[in-house]
């Protein structure tokens, strides 16, 4: 094996212009995925506000082509054929792997390949098909989706992937499996248990929550997708007297989920705290009695994980990638549906803080369970390079 450091671009859309607004942020990203492993080279090529070729540190190198219109995704992922392959050779990049984390830029890397050379490797991180169906125009994104994976998968060289659902997905669709490797992104900091001790009873005072009051935690972003307004409506109909719902993250929807829970009467009882710094989150989980995530869409759900790390029990959706997780009902966390209704939704939550040996036998295994997914986590790097 070449141990010698690599060039690794890795292409998509920066439409945040996270680069200038938050590169710690954007490195945390890269860690997460392993990309940041070894003394390799890391190049960001991402359509982005504005146009510049610059070192972030003395391995990532960014190189930004300008993109106005965001709602225009299909005619960037058109052109970006030709000009993702002249702004690397500009920037002076020669690829030994280009990495895309969905089809349709798969498909664009496709070019830059043939011109410049490298491995062509995809990272899927969700499921497009479920994905799809929680947006608009689902249909049009649907049909759209399809067709770059027509045109892109049959030519891809590796393909790395966070589940049993994603992986599924590409095998569905004329992958290889021999082509398909499964790892679990670095999300888990190996003294969990020392921060949640540290940090046990700062939310609680920060919010002035009072004692005796039970904290219910969601994290995530705020999107169709994830749920939340599934989350506020349930909340409102469940006795949530005892009950305090935090919102830890952010997004498009927030203005309408705060205009939700006024509408609902929940307000006074809903605490939407923005985005949260990852090494921060550990302060929530540490106060927060139970973790719910309604998503409509999750490929595997690494906040859930999160929640097991720090002994938290979950309440969960029938998403594909949480069913994975948290396996049957009772097994690693609780799941429900909103065809249950919410006498079974307070069921689980009662259950989850009160169940005694039951509920502590319920933690033992999640915690367990990520502690075994996470042991061997590698990177994906080190598949690349192994």
């Amino acid at each position: 094996m070449d141990d010698s450091p690599k060039t690794i671009v890795v292409a998509g859309f920066d439409w945040a212009d996270l680069a200038q607004t938050d590169p710690e942020k954007m490195r945390e990203k890269l860690d997460r995925d392993g990309l940041l492993e070894g003394e390799h080279n890391i190049v960001l090529l991402h359509w982005a506000p504005s146009t510049y070729t610059k070192q972030l540190d003395e391995r990532i190198t960014l190189v930004r082509v300008r993109a106005r219109f965001h709602h225009l995704r299909p005619l960037y992922d058109l052109l970006a054929h030709w000009v993702f392959s002249r702004a690397l050779r500009e920037a002076g990049v020669r690829p030994d792997v280009l990495v895309a984390y969905d089809s349709a830029m798969l498909c664009a890397l496709r070019s830059v390949r043939a011109q410049l050379g490298g491995i062509l490797a995809l990272f899927l991180t969700n499921v497009p098909s479920t994905l799809l169906r929680t947006r608009r125009g689902s249909l049009v994104r649907g049909w759209y989706q399809c067709f770059v994976d027509r045109l892109a998968l049959p030519h891809l060289d590796r393909a790395y992937v966070i589940s049993g659902a994603t992986k599924g997905y590409l095998i569905e669709r004329g992958v290889p499996e021999e082509k398909i490797e499964q790892f679990a992104p670095k999300t888990i900091p190996s003294d969990v248990d020392d921060r949640i001790a540290a940090s046990r009873g700062s939310i609680r005072a920060q919010y002035m929550i009072p004692e005796g009051t039970r904290v219910l935690l969601t994290v995530g972003r705020l999107e169709h997708e994830k749920g939340i307004d599934r989350l506020l409506h349930v909340f409102a109909q469940i006795d949530n007297h005892d009950l305090t719902l935090i919102v830890a993250g952010d997004g498009v929807l927030r203005p309408a989920l705060e205009r939700l829970a006024t509408e609902l009467g929940i307000a006074h009882k809903v605490i939407f705290a923005g985005n949260v710094p990852h090494d921060d989150l550990w302060g929530y989980y540490a106060d927060a009695d139970v973790f719910v995530l309604l998503s409509r869409s999750e490929a595997l759900g690494l906040v859930v994980w999160e929640a097991f790390a720090a002994r938290v029990p979950v309440v969960v959706s029938y998403a594909e990638g949480l069913m994975e997780s948290v396996g049957k009902d009772g097994d690693r966390g609780f799941v429900w549906e909103e065809s249950m209704g919410p006498h079974a939704f307070r069921e689980r939550i009662d259950r989850a803080c009160t169940d005694g040996a039951a509920a502590k036998d319920m933690l033992d295994r999640a915690q367990q369970y990520v502690r075994t997914r996470t042991s061997d986590a590698g990177s994906l790097l080190s598949h690349l390079f192994r």
